[in-house]
């Protein structure tokens, strides 16, 4: 496995089509967005005529699911869950930005969130990405992250890969 922030935490690498579904659609919008080869293989009634991920219906989620799955064929990704505190901890110790401008995560959020902050649902959470060997420690999930720590959930679920 390569450099990870979460390397404390015990996890157990998985297939793509082993993940829970809200992880696939977590990473199956991040590819689209980014764009390229992987992007090509699965983006299909996701772009960008669609705002959001709730916007996609179920058969284009289901459709995309198996193209990733092909796609992702021989990849692992890791999907677990990081106490909010310790992931807070993570974040504000390992990003030099944060940690010279903020002395604590209240400080911070009180900067990052307002009151328009799309609150995420409480159910079929998606994760925050964490691409394994990177700089940054979250890729995408910020605002996601946000209004988890803002509606009290005790975990934050986070997907390696």
């Amino acid at each position: 496995m390569g450099n990870s922030y979460f390397s404390h935490i015990e996890k157990t690498p998985c297939a793509f089509s082993d993940l829970p579904r809200p992880a696939q659609k977590a990473f199956i919008w991040r590819a689209a967005e980014n764009g390229g080869e992987l992007s090509e293989n699965i983006h299909v009634n996701i772009g960008s005529c669609n705002h959001a991920p709730c916007d996609v219906t179920e058969e284009a989620w289901g459709d995309a699911i198996s193209k990733a799955s092909v796609s992702c064929e021989g990849m692992f990704f890791y999907f677990f869950e990081v106490p909010t505190e310790s992931i807070k901890s993570i974040i504000l110790t390992n990003n030099e930005c944060l940690s010279e401008d903020y002395s604590c995560w209240e400080d911070y959020e009180s900067d990052y969130v307002d009151p328009t902050l799309v609150m995420h649902s409480r159910t079929d959470r998606f994760p925050v990405l964490a691409p394994l060997g990177e700089e940054e420690v979250l890729e995408d999930g910020w605002h996601r992250l946000h209004s988890y720590i803002s509606q009290g959930h005790s975990s934050v679920p986070v997907l390696e890969f």
